[in-house]
């Protein structure tokens, strides 16, 4: 998820165009949407990407852990003393 943020920062306003293999697609797509541990497993075990397809990512930079996980207290709970 780093290389997302990167490139979203870096591209800023532009669509980008991702070409890759099927795993790392797949959790590509898992820390996009700040899906949880058991929600990410379930999509890498049940999805299927078919060969040659494009695929639209909405991505937005969200509130999230160390692991890319969805935070909602962060970065707002965490600045409170």
């Amino acid at each position: 998820m780093d290389f997302i943020y990167e490139i979203n920062e870096f591209y800023e306003g532009k669509n980008i165009l991702i070409v890759s293999h099927h795993d790392p697609l797949k959790c590509l797509k898992i820390g996009v949407e700040g899906m949880d541990n058991k929600h990410g497993v379930k999509l890498l075990r049940e999805s299927k990407f078919e060969n040659g397809v494009v695929e639209s990512l909405n991505f937005a930079p969200i509130p999230h852990n160390e692991e890319y996980v969805l935070d909602y207290h962060r970065p707002y709970i965490d600045a409170v003393s």
